[in-house]
Parts: structure tokens; C-alpha cells; sequence
């Protein structure tokens, strides 16, 4: 009986630190002086049906990591989980509103308006970009390739290898934000 106490205490511990919010989809700082307005419906169709295998680097921290992406017209969906299996984040982006919920583990910080503005420079269409980023320009390159330069200096730069050809969706590709100091290494694969 002490044990089952214990255990359903420690449950209620844990599900106490989780969170739940809803809030508006608006402008993400991507970099000082430089944002990214979020449009109220996802930009991507249903060609985001993925689930990606990543790796984020932010100054001496490295954190593995996996997401499955679902996406209709309307609404996008997006499930964190460790390697291990414990989930650390979901997200439902629609009709200009975003939905979080962050479990126990997930690290201080950690914001979904900020994932999906990294998501959007990876990912959304070109056209679509240079219209939502203020203070600095949108300039896509040779094999998927993406920057945010301002003022001639490379801000943030998303890269794809060599052969890419296709889908922005599926395969590698690696985000690397210089003004705020952290690397995304991202693999995909449809579901």
C-alpha cells in the first residue's frame, strides 16, 4: 500500500511540472533585430509527413532527438520524443493559434513558436519567406541551400548536400543560427 502511495504521489510530482498553453501565432526574434512573422495556417500542405531523426548543439550541449511531423492544409502537428522513447513537447498549429504542451523533461527554454520559426526557415516556401522576415533578406541557393544575411553577414544558413534534389522534406539538412550560437542537424523521412 506505502508503495502505491509513493508511486501515485510521484505521478501527481510529475504531471504537475508538465504545461499546457495556447497562444497566438505572431513575430519570433530569430536573430537580434531580425523576425519572423508566423502565418496563421502552416504553409506546407501534406508534404509534411515526416518523421525526423535531429541533433541540437547549442554552445557545449548536445541533445539527440526525434519528431513526427503530421500536416493537412489546416493544421500541423509536432511530436517530440528523446531516442529513448520519453516525450519532451507536442505542438497543433491552426487557424493562427498554437497549442504546447511541455512535458517534465523538457529543457528550460524550450519554446515551440521559436521551433517552428526554425522549421519555416528550413522548410516553408522561399516566396513565403521573404515576405514574413523583417530586418533582414531571404536568399535561397543552389541544392536546397537557404540564408538570412543582413547587412552582408550570413545569420543564419541552412544547408542540404550536394545531391539534394526533390522534396525540401526529405533527407538531411543542417541549420546552423550564428547570432544565437546553435546547430540543427535534421535527417527525414516520409511516414
Amino acid at each position: 500500500m506505502g508503495l502505491r502511495v509513493f508511486l501515485f504521489a510521484l505521478a501527481l510530482m510529475v504531471a504537475a511540472c508538465a504545461s499546457t498553453t495556447q497562444s497566438k501565432t505572431g513575430v519570433v526574434d530569430i536573430a537580434p533585430g531580425v523576425t519572423l512573422a508566423l502565418p496563421d495556417l502552416p504553409p506546407f500542405g501534406a508534404e509534411a509527413n515526416v518523421v525526423q531523426l535531429g541533433q541540437a548543439v547549442y554552445q557545449d550541449r548536445t541533445t539527440a532527438f526525434q519528431a513526427i511531423i503530421s500536416s493537412k492544409p489546416e493544421v500541423m502537428t509536432l511530436v517530440m520524443t528523446l531516442p529513448s522513447g520519453p516525450r519532451v513537447m507536442s505542438f497543433t498549429w491552426s487557424d493562427g493559434s498554437l497549442e504546447t504542451h511541455l512535458e517534465s523533461i523538457a529543457p528550460k527554454g524550450l519554446s515551440a513558436e521559436h521551433m517552428l520559426a526554425d522549421i519555416m526557415v528550413m522548410y516553408a516556401p522561399a516566396d513565403l519567406l521573404k515576405r514574413q522576415i523583417q530586418g533582414a533578406e531571404f536568399v535561397e541557393g543552389a541544392h536546397g541551400s537557404r540564408r538570412i544575411v543582413q547587412n552582408g553577414k550570413d545569420l543564419i544558413v541552412v544547408t542540404r548536400p550536394a545531391d539534394f534534389a526533390g522534396s525540401l522534406w526529405i533527407g538531411s539538412a543542417v541549420l546552423e543560427n550564428k547570432a544565437f550560437d546553435y546547430h540543427l542537424s535534421i535527417q527525414s523521412q516520409k511516414r
